[in-house]
């Protein structure tokens, strides 16, 4: 019950504001570019943003196939198991709140849509196992924290939807160990700690503002941060964790969105480039001098039939043109080699150009946009590409190597890939190493603004 009790004390407040909108006003429809739109957001002091403060994490169902977890079959059903007793509290349809005890004692919960009455919450003293209804057990993961499990209606279909409860310092050691090898550098895992707490913080500050009616912060899958509650938790992951407790990144006194991704291929890139958007502190450049950087090679091949067939039922194309080529046009690039747009050709010349992140949704999810197209062969293409992501902030890989080959600490890595931000504290009871607090560079700035507001 003292779980439940912090729980009101450590969520945000709700604010209430309008929905946002795309570019020029158009509603964003795609999911994978919706999470991109938005780079900075002004950390309110009056906000209770602590390393103790809860985050909320959909957990359940995976309805896209997003690593680590790949897409669920069964929407409407799971199971809880755990050693110790756990406690089923009856919920608010409104907000994650207890009302009251509905079940005591339970060790094995199964939970069905279509039985669900309500709301509700559970309460396990220690971590708890969903396990998903299908025979891979790799699959069931072990959380800590509370429950909130409660139903959601889509088209025809009744799902449930469960959102995991934890502490930020806790959702960061499922996060850490989930996103990097923990075997790596200390100095790359306080790296990865440090932008996946800014991230994380960003999305709770976004969610509160911007998604009042949304019962969660992040899900647990890459289209956010990977998260695995307790199941991979390292002993030298957790402390990374808690040796940057409470740090996270600011650009001119605004909490970043801290992109990162796996491996740049050799060379990162701006925000602008890939969501049509500035953000100031993300840059394309080569990966740091006399840094060699093998990036991860792959290849796909795709039919051209097939992809006659796609261009024409998104409205690009017609099944009477068949394609004959792909081709990258000249214009076609971005500074760093990544492809931005993508031209179709069919045997008369005739062509029509389109984005890249349209030419993915065609030809499926390709790991990066550093890729060329082979000439067509056989009736297929081939597309050979370099690096894992977007490309966007800090690489992975090129911490892993900055660190290990450079013995950069952490600091100067998060520098370098996220420019002219600093380091503050969420924390302000406990500040090490001399570290300024968040709010306080936060207003410190506003005034700034106020008294110079042209500069």
């Amino acid at each position: 019950m003292k779980k439940l009790m912090a729980l009101a004390v450590t969520l945000l407040p709700i604010v209430v504001i309008p929905a946002r909108t795309g570019i020029a006003g158009e509603t964003i429809a795609d999911e994978d570019e919706d999470d991109a739109t938005l780079y900075m957001l002004q950390l309110n002091g009056a906000e209770n943003v602590s390393s103790t403060a809860s985050i909320r994490v959909k957990i359940f169902p995976h309805e896209r196939d997003y690593l680590p977890h790949g897409k669920d079959e069964v929407l409407d059903q799971f199971t809880i198991r755990s050693e110790i007793p756990c406690t089923i509290f009856k919920a608010s349809k409104n907000q994650i709140a207890p009302a009251g005890v509905l079940q005591k004692d339970q060790l094995l919960i199964t939970m069905k849509a279509q039985e669900l009455q309500q709301p509700v919450i559970i309460d396990c003293p220690e971590q708890f196992t969903l396990e998903r209804n299908f025979d891979d057990k790799m699959k069931a993961l072990s959380y800590s924290g509370l429950l909130y499990v409660h139903t959601v209606q889509k088209q025809e279909q009744l799902m449930l939807e469960a959102v995991n409860v934890v502490s930020l310092r806790g959702y960061l050691r499922g996060v850490v160990p989930s996103e990097v090898f923990h075997h790596w550098p200390m100095e790359t895992l306080k790296s990865q700690a440090v932008a996946a707490r800014t991230y994380a913080v960003f999305h709770i500050l976004r969610a509160r503002r911007y998604a009042p009616t949304r019962f969660w912060d992040v899900d647990d899958t890459v289209m956010y941060q990977a998260y695995t509650g307790v199941t991979h938790r390292k002993e030298k992951t957790d402390e990374a964790v808690f040796a940057t407790e409470g740090q996270i990144l600011m650009y001119q006194g605004q909490v970043i969105q801290a992109f990162y991704h796996a491996d740049s291929g050799g060379a990162t890139e701006e925000a602008n480039t890939i969501w049509d958007q500035p953000a100031p502190f993300t840059v394309a450049r080569p990966e740091a001098s006399d840094l060699e950087m093998n990036g991860m090679l792959w290849e796909r091949t795709f039919s051209l039939t097939e992809l006659t067939q796609k261009m024409a039922e998104l409205g690009f194309w017609t099944k009477e043109r068949p394609i004959k080529r792909v081709v990258v046009p000249m214009v076609g690039q971005t500074n760093s080699g990544r492809v931005k747009a993508v031209t179709m050709i069919d045997a008369k010349g005739e062509y029509v150009i389109i984005p890249t992140r349209t030419f993915k949704r065609v030809v499926g999810t390709l790991p990066s946009n550093l890729f060329v197209v082979d000439p067509a062969e056989n009736g297929q293409i081939l597309i050979k590409g370099v690096g894992f992501g977007h490309g966007v902030g800090m690489s992975q890989q090129g911490a892993a190597a900055l660190a290990e080959r450079k013995s950069w600490n952490y600091r100067q890595i998060l520098d370098y890939y996220y420019v002219h931000t600093s380091i503050c504290s969420i924390d302000t009871q406990r500040q090490r190493e001399r570290i300024p607090d968040c709010g306080r560079e936060a207003m410190k700035y506003m005034k700034q603004v106020a008294q110079h507001p042209l500069r």
